[in-house]
């Protein structure tokens, strides 16, 4: 906490020099007097006679502070747990298979968040040993980089209207249907269940037509 009750500082070395000058009218006290130590961890006031050097080497400091995450191992240092600088939620991450991986657990508790990357750690081990880990981009990631480039090759041959359709079509059917798949596990077959799906009424498709038969 820190309340500022004034001007902490001078407008020049020349006005803080005549501040400290012992002359008759002046402040019997120079205003640079030398601070023993900053109450770092406490709250304070700096006031209008807070001194200058004192106000500067705060300042300094609190400039040069850093935050650092909190961190945590567990499964004998494979796996790391660990919370971001003003983040709520824990992070694991684990060296697998020639990669760093990481994961939000999306857990407050640490206790919490250790199980869940212990968890997490043993089904990539285990997708590691059945040669189901991999290392490619998912549909999302390739869809994004898509709508990226797409309005520029397009620019003056596509109405920005045009653009926007792709884009609501990704985000309303494509990415939640396809998003997590690796780009390789997207085939035909895929694309097949794909189009039974868009076919199927879901729940809130049947419940859109009953109200609308009501009316």
């Amino acid at each position: 906490m820190l309340r500022l009750l004034g001007n902490a500082g001078w407008s020049s070395p020349v006005a803080r020099q005549a501040h400290n000058l012992k002359v008759v009218g002046s402040n019997p006290t120079p205003a640079t007097n030398n601070n023993k130590g900053l109450p770092l961890g406490k709250p304070f006031v700096l006031c209008h006679n807070t001194p200058y050097a004192f106000v500067t080497h705060f300042c300094a400091l609190t400039r040069g502070r850093k935050m650092t995450e909190i961190q945590h191992t567990i499964m004998g240092g494979k796996v790391h747990v660990f919370k971001r600088p003003r983040s709520n939620y824990w992070q694991c991450s684990a060296f697998i298979q020639g990669k760093n991986r990481r994961k939000s657990t999306k857990e407050e508790s640490l206790q919490h968040a250790k199980q869940f990357a212990e968890d997490w750690y043993l089904e990539l081990r285990g997708k590691s040993r059945a040669g189901l880990l991999k290392d490619e981009k998912t549909f999302k990631q390739v869809a994004d980089q898509f709508l990226k480039e797409y309005g520029v090759i397009t620019e003056g041959q596509r109405s920005p209207k045009w653009v926007e359709g792709h884009a609501i079509r990704l985000r309303v059917h494509l990415n939640p249907f396809f998003g997590n798949l690796a780009i390789s596990d997207v085939t035909s077959a895929k694309v097949q269940e794909y189009r039974v799906h868009r076919m199927t009424p879901q729940d809130n498709d049947v419940a859109t037509l009953f109200r609308t038969e009501k009316l």
